[in-house]
């Protein structure tokens, strides 16, 4: 048992392999086991907030250095024309910077939850879509778009701000690139309930329809590749937002056809749900 305990002492937060717990006694075994499983959480823990924190810190070299270059610009600009241009440009930036900042901060949020851990409300599927999508209307009537909603009540168990981010992503992915339209489809079959979000803007290509929910990935610039990841913070992770909530509750996100060949996300979320750890 001091054998054994020291090996724990010893131990690296980032090791990988199991302490040996092989010549405890036979009923010390179930103990072992557990501390196995849980020195592989908290291993793979370090590993998601240190990933999490690299990638954050590439993707915000570019929009930093962005804003850099448009202050030198309003700072040497003689043009008051230019001068304002830069500003604005300097200003759009600050904003999609502090979006990026957010979007990881949330994520790491979620990433540091377990099923035991989210809120467990029992909600309405549908009345949480009319909310989200009356918070968005302004926006889409600015473009031009129309959002309707249809289906039935989903009743759940589940977090209701979670969720809530997870739909106003999908919807402002969707906002970003629809024509015209965008439906939001709430229905239920057994234990289940379904969430999606269909739009008719260009859809996903091959590649982005198989990398979407990477973390900060960005789809193509052209093409039915325009409808990526990037969601609602512009930082490629409104997906990887909309992935990690679907799991916390147990449930699964699919693609599907979207409205005359656009795009569609369906999220399948289990009406109850027992205490679960990714």
């Amino acid at each position: 048992m001091v054998r054994y305990a020291r090996a724990l002492d010893a131990r690296a937060p980032e090791a990988e392999t199991p302490v040996d717990g092989s010549a405890l006694p036979q009923e010390l075994q179930p103990v072992t086991r557990a501390i196995d499983g849980l020195l592989a959480r908290v291993h793979d823990a370090l590993l998601r907030e240190r990933t999490l924190t690299a990638d954050a810190a590439h993707e915000l070299r570019t929009p930093l250095a962005a804003l850099r270059l448009q202050a030198q610009v309003a700072r040497r600009s003689r043009d008051r024309a230019e001068r304002e241009t830069a500003l604005d440009e300097l200003l759009a930036g600050t904003d999609r910077a502090a979006r990026m900042v957010d979007s990881v901060l949330t994520l790491a949020r979620l990433d540091a939850r377990a099923g035991t851990q989210i809120g467990k409300s029992r909600l309405d599927l549908a009345r949480l879509a009319r909310l989200v999508i009356d918070e968005l209307r302004p926006r889409a009537q600015a473009r031009g778009i129309d959002i309707a909603l249809e289906g039935q009540a989903g009743t759940l168990l589940g977090d209701e701000d979670a969720l809530a981010i997870a739909l106003r992503n999908l919807l402002g992915n969707a906002l970003r690139y629809a024509r015209s339209r965008i439906l939001v489809r709430v229905g239920g079959i057994g234990d289940m309930v379904s969430l999606t979000v269909l739009d008719d803007g260009p859809g996903f290509d091959e590649d982005s329809a198989r990398r979407a929910f990477h973390r900060f990935y960005r789809g193509a610039q052209t093409g039915r590749g325009n409808h990526d990841a990037e969601g609602a913070d512009g930082a490629g992770l409104g997906l990887a937002l909309v992935l990690r909530i679907v799991q916390l509750h147990a449930g699964s996100v699919q693609m599907v056809p979207g409205i005359d060949g656009g795009a569609g996300i369906a999220m399948q979320l289990p009406r109850a749900f027992v205490d679960w750890a990714p």
